[in-house]
């Protein structure tokens, strides 16, 4: 019909207005004067003049979802190993008996140079006789340690097992590992320490009695 424009994809003008002027309030730029501020919501009105409601506050929604994407990067650049925080880990290595008495520096540099997963209820995070020189540390959840069909243990909250693995004394798992809920683990290589440890020279006699 002549006369009528573009029909709203919202019920109610109100509600369009509204929307519309959220819209326009979050892409302000921030530490800007009065004045500037004025100017420029003058030229985001006449560019959404031109858009539909629905362009405004997709355009609003895209911005939010790159806001949360950069504070996940950002929180990712201060210290994560495969989402866990490298601190935690850190954390766990000092309550091991091994690492008493070690700098801080050492565990901060194993705690970034850790392998950490992410394992779902009933995943087998090691079969038995898997090669490995890794010691594993539980993060969050359970782990059931089994052989064969039956759970013989379970390994929670800042239990470890593979320490013969990571001292060379075997060289294969003899028990299968398997998640028993959704729990993380982090695993640290005999090759990943004996590498951290060429910048720690003190430490390393520390551990010489671990190692030799």
């Amino acid at each position: 019909m002549e006369g009528h424009g573009r029909a709203s994809i919202f019920p109610g003008d109100a509600r369009t207005k509204k929307n519309m002027a959220a819209a326009r309030k979050s892409i302000r730029p921030t530490g800007t004067t009065a004045m500037e501020s004025d100017e420029e919501e003058d030229e985001v009105g006449e560019l959404t003049e031109l858009l539909t409601p629905e362009e405004v506050l997709k355009g609003s929604s895209k911005r939010r979802l790159t806001s949360l994407y950069s504070e996940q990067q950002d929180s990712s650049r201060r210290g994560s190993v495969g989402g866990m925080s490298t601190l935690a880990i850190e954390t766990e290595l000092g309550k091991l008996q091994m690492f008493s008495g070690c700098s801080q520096e050492l565990l901060a540099d194993l705690s970034h140079a850790a392998q950490s997963q992410m394992a779902a209820d009933g995943l087998v995070i090691h079969g038995k006789g898997d090669h490995s020189d890794a010691m594993m540390i539980v993060l969050r959840g359970c782990v059931g340690v089994c052989v064969g069909d039956e759970c013989i243990m379970q390994l929670r909250k800042g239990d470890h097992l593979g320490e013969t693995l990571f001292l060379a004394v075997e060289d294969y798992w003899s028990v299968q590992l398997v998640a028993q809920d959704l729990c993380m683990v982090c695993q640290i290589s005999r090759d990943d320490l004996m590498t951290v440890l060429k910048e720690h020279p003190a430490d390393k006699e520390l551990l010489n009695r671990y190692l030799s």
